[in-house]
């Protein structure tokens, strides 16, 4: 049988945007839990190790000046961050093989994080208060009640007085039942927004 916890806000998806959301509604003295369906933080960031000094960035790599949230973001969490290297030619790899292209198709100024991408979304993490994540917990169903919104995951039902989806809108349309209660032309613009590195 469900059990059923209780929580001010309940944010769906523990990647930056969600991580972030969690640490400022915590700061603003609100009891946050933060649901992640995967059984790991950072959403479309994934960073492995590639060596012992050092990761390699297989998620998002670099961000660009004008984000000015992930700028502050990594200022607040005291990471760093360096110039992209652009001169010379591309290198990637795909199905296919190694790849090289002539020049560099990035046409502007880009950024990568010192230590990791990943560095980021750990820092959020480790600031939260403990018990405010909760990993391998997907998110079924979201329904309101005269009261609050109930939150159903496969082993519970959590009321909450708001819920903040930090998902791309297309996988929360897709993964998440919200009994047909969100307008049409809401519907309509979460499945035409596109999503890079959506897989992720």
């Amino acid at each position: 049988m469900a059990h059923s916890t209780s929580w001010s806000v309940v944010v769906i998806g523990a990647g930056a945007s969600g991580l972030a959301a969690a640490s400022t509604l915590t700061q603003a003295g609100h009891d946050v839990v933060v649901l992640e369906a995967r059984e790991r933080i950072g959403g479309r960031l994934l960073s492995a190790p590639a060596t012992p000094e050092g990761t390699l960035d297989l998620g998002a790599t670099w961000f660009w000046d004008d984000e000015r949230h992930v700028c502050t973001l990594l200022s607040g969490s005291g990471l760093g961050s360096f110039p992209q290297h652009t001169t010379g030619d591309a290198v990637y790899q795909d199905a296919g093989g190694v790849q090289r292209l002539a020049g560099n198709p990035i046409d502007a100024r880009s950024n990568r994080f010192t230590a990791s991408a990943a560095s980021l979304t750990d820092a959020l993490s480790a600031a939260l208060p403990s018990g405010t994540l909760s990993l391998g917990t997907p998110v079924t169903a979201i329904r309101t009640t005269p009261s609050s919104l109930a939150v159903h995951t496969p082993s519970s039902v959590i009321e909450a007085e708001h819920v903040v989806l930090a998902v791309p809108p297309a996988l929360a349309l897709a993964r998440i039942d919200f009994g047909g209660r969100l307008p049409a032309d809401l519907v309509h613009v979460a499945e035409q927004t596109p999503v890079w590195m959506e897989p992720w």
